[in-house]
């Protein structure tokens, strides 16, 4: 391909080539998605066309998808979007491309897949050259990027990309003329002085007459001009009259210092004052909901609106049959958390009440067997402190796989096994990998404060 970048690593099985212009207008709707609000702006995504020939793909085109946002800013797929990528993959695609994989930008973490993502890549993009494409934008430097692929074991390494890259934009911001270019530009037409007006020079000094000519006036004197000292002589003595009325008379009676006024000194009287105010701000806030709706009442004015409560962010994927029930473990409602209810309704109108202690709902994740195409979920958490927060969703897809014999049923139990394994080595690697990174950093507190110690001690010490 022509006019391509080119993207590759030893464990990528093959060659990654793209059009730059393509990836350009990628990085600038990414862009502007990430203006568009304040504080991490929104997430994208869509799909990649191109086609694999050869050992090689090649990336030309991009189509991008209309994400509804149900769960907030961030690129979380709802229901309604699952079905618009499904029909966006279907086609039709121009000139005949393939789809090459997806793309999506990550504004709030740094590149890398989620296990979300992964579920996403492995449902709806199974060839084994299909690859995602994570992009991370800036306010100030140039967005970063970074592939994602099936290595030739078909696992994919998704903490982070193997190797990033910079998409700096393609058309640059015009420079400025130089100031040389400028000043040469003026000095080269001089213009004339005006005739009317004259120069500098001329202008803050008289011209003094020759000296040679008879009956000249003489230059009159300034302030820089020596007094004759025969002048001196004519001038009349100054008396002592004249003395007094040029002696500066005394201050006006309010500039001058006033003594202070009998009674309290001011600081007592600040104190009682900020006192007095404050026990009445305090009073006023205590009481607010008394008098605040008779105040707007009388004004007019409509109350101010109850601020929505906070939101959980219910959703769900289905993983093979299995559904995964996420929530936002960060969620303002689970800090004051003490219970919660889970509730799974299925077609048949079955309730699956299931009580979650503090632990399992800040662990943000619950995964069940699905047992009709519709499941309707509901979640509420009980607060120490306050009403219940409750949402509920739903989840409508394919009916779930129906197992026929006992060797199903036994492969069924050993896929789950399985990836129910897959899943414990995950978070025991993950956990590993926390319980090092404490390791490296106790270590480095304490040579910071080893370091500390002996400044101070050196400093201390005596000659």
């Amino acid at each position: 391909m022509a006019d391509s970048a080119t993207w590759s690593v030893p464990q990528c099985p093959f060659k990654i080539e793209y059009a730059p212009p393509a990836f350009d207008e990628i990085r600038r709707i990414v862009s502007d998605a990430f203006f568009s609000l304040p504080r991490g702006g929104a997430e994208i995504g869509g799909i990649l066309l191109g086609k694999f020939e050869n050992g090689s793909l090649s990336i030309t085109s991009f189509m991008p998808l209309d994400c509804e946002h149900a769960y907030g800013p961030s690129f979380i797929l709802s229901p309604n979007d699952l079905k618009k990528l499904l029909e966006l993959i279907a086609g039709p695609h121009p000139s005949d491309l393939q789809v090459a994989g997806w793309y999506h930008s990550h504004t709030r973490s740094e590149i890398f897949l989620t296990d979300a993502d992964c579920a996403i890549h492995t449902q709806f993009f199974p060839e084994p050259w299909q690859v995602a494409l994570v992009l991370k934008p800036h306010l100030l430097l140039p967005t970063r990027a970074g592939f994602f692929f099936r290595e030739a074991a078909g696992a994919i390494h998704s903490k982070d990309s193997y190797r990033e890259f910079v998409l700096e934009p393609l058309q640059p911001l015009p420079s400025r003329e130089p100031a040389d270019t400028r000043a040469a530009a003026r000095t080269s037409t001089p213009q004339a002085p005006s005739p009317q007006m004259p120069s500098p020079q001329t202008a803050s000094r008289p011209a003094a007459p020759p000296a040679d000519v008879p009956g000249a006036p003489a230059p009159p004197v300034t302030s820089q001009t020596a007094i004759p000292s025969a002048l001196h002589e004519q001038l009349p003595p100054l008396s002592s009259r004249s003395w007094r009325e040029h002696t500066p008379r005394s201050l006006p009676r309010f500039l001058q210092d006033q003594p202070p006024a009998a009674g309290w000194p001011q600081w007592p009287r600040i104190a009682l004052l900020l006192i007095v105010g404050a026990a009445l701000g305090a009073a006023a806030y205590w009481w607010r909901d008394f008098w605040i709706p008779g105040v707007m009442a009388m004004t007019g004015s409509p109350a101010p609106p109850t601020p929505p409560p906070a939101s959980l962010g219910l959703n769900t994927l289905d993983l093979g049959g299995e559904l995964q029930i996420r929530w936002n473990r960060d969620s303002s409602a689970l800090a004051q958390a003490s219970q919660g209810t889970l509730r799974l309704t299925g077609a048949e109108g079955q309730n699956q009440p299931m009580s979650l202690d503090r632990a399992h709902l800040l662990s943000g994740v619950m995964t069940m067997s699905r047992q009709s195409a519709r499941v309707d979920i509901s979640l509420c958490v009980n607060q120490v402190k306050g009403k219940p927060v409750c949402e509920a969703t739903s989840y409508i897809g394919s009916p779930p796989p129906k197992i026929t014999d006992q060797g199903d049923a036994d492969a069924a139990v050993q896929q789950r096994e399985a990836a129910l394994a897959d899943q414990l080595a995950r978070i025991r690697a993950d956990l590993d990998a926390e319980i090092d990174r404490n390791r490296r950093l106790q270590r480095d507190v304490d040579s910071l404060a080893k370091q500390i110690y002996l400044q101070q001690r050196s400093r201390t010490k005596l000659p």
